[in-house]
Parts: C-alpha cells; sequence; structure tokens
C-alpha cells in the first residue's frame, strides 16, 4: 500500500509554507538568539571600546562573550538551513517521478530506515537520492519499484527530496485561525 496521495502540485513558484508548529518554533528560537547575540555582542563592543583599560580576566570575558555570541550566531543558521532547504523546494522545485531502487536495512537505536531512489530531470539526467524514511511513513508499505514524487531544485539537483517525506511545509495559502 504507497504512502497517503496528495494533490498535484501546480508549476514552480507555488504557495507553500512552514507549518504552523514549525513557524512558531521558528519564531521562538530566532528571538532567543537574537536576545543573546544582541546581549553578548554589545557587552563585547562595549568593552572591545576600553580595551586598553581592562585587566586580563576582563578581557578574557570580553572575549568568550565575544565567541559566545558567534557560535549562537551559527547555531542559529545550522538551525536555518534544514527549514530554508525544505521551503525552497516546496516552493521553485521541480517535480519528477521517482521510482525506489533499495530498501536498506534498519540501522541504529531508532532503526530509522534510508531508502534509495532514482528519478530523471528535466534536463534528461538520471539521478540517485537517499533519504532517511520519516517514523510517521510505515517503512512496510514501500518496495523497490514503487513511484513516488520527487522535488528537486533545478540549480542544484543533488537538493531533492520525496514529497511525503516533506516534514516543515504544507502547500496551499494560508489559513487563518481564529
Amino acid at each position: 500500500m504507497p504512502p497517503p496521495s496528495d494533490p498535484p502540485l501546480d508549476p514552480p513558484p507555488r504557495k507553500a509554507q512552514l507549518r504552523r508548529t514549525i513557524r512558531n518554533m521558528r519564531r521562538a528560537y530566532r528571538s532567543l538568539f537574537a536576545l543573546i547575540i544582541v546581549v553578548l555582542g554589545g557587552w563585547t563592543l562595549l568593552d572591545a571600546a576600553r580595551w586598553p583599560d581592562l585587566n586580563v580576566d576582563q578581557r578574557l570575558l570580553t572575549v568568550g562573550f565575544g565567541v559566545s555570541a558567534l557560535l549562537a550566531f551559527v547555531i542559529l543558521r545550522m538551525m536555518e538551513q534544514p527549514i530554508g532547504h525544505e521551503l525552497r523546494l516546496a516552493r521553485l522545485g521541480y517535480v519528477a517521478q521517482g521510482t525506489i531502487v533499495t530498501i536498506g536495512p534498519p540501522r541504529g537505536r531508532r532503526r530509522g530506515v534510508t531508502i534509495t531512489y532514482s528519478f530523471r530531470t528535466v534536463a534528461g539526467a538520471t539521478l540517485e537520492g537517499r533519504c532517511v524514511v520519516p517514523r510517521r511513513i510505515a517503512v512496510v508499505t514501500l518496495e523497490p519499484g514503487q513511484t513516488l514524487e520527487i522535488l528537486y531544485d533545478p540549480a542544484r539537483p543533488r537538493f531533492n527530496k520525496p514529497r511525503a517525506w516533506l516534514a516543515y511545509v504544507e502547500f496551499g495559502d494560508v489559513r487563518k485561525h481564529a
């Protein structure tokens, strides 16, 4: 039994947005990390302005604040990257029919199953992709030779993902909740 079928997608650019819970969580993380970056970065800049007057302990603390602000910025960017990739795929990605080539054995503590699939781009190139099956999709419903809808970035086809595997986005108009 294949995964539940969704209605066909419009050609790009299409309407897609982050799921409500992801949108709220993203907003909360952005606010928290922005606060950390502004406070620690501000202390660093204020102390850097009077660097010659600081003793060794104060200088080390200033460097620590600067490194912490930089680390918070890097972590925020790393958290945003998968969400941004998936949203870009949903909005601008081309749809291709793919075929499951292999289903790997369960691995790791969570028993994640990796599938390998192949698909053909609009340019005519045949590419292979690999993806871990999300836990919400029953692995027993998948079998080699089964077709999947694959979304891929036309500028960089190596960025691809089966449509059913998209976890952060939903397609269609934004729904207003009262």
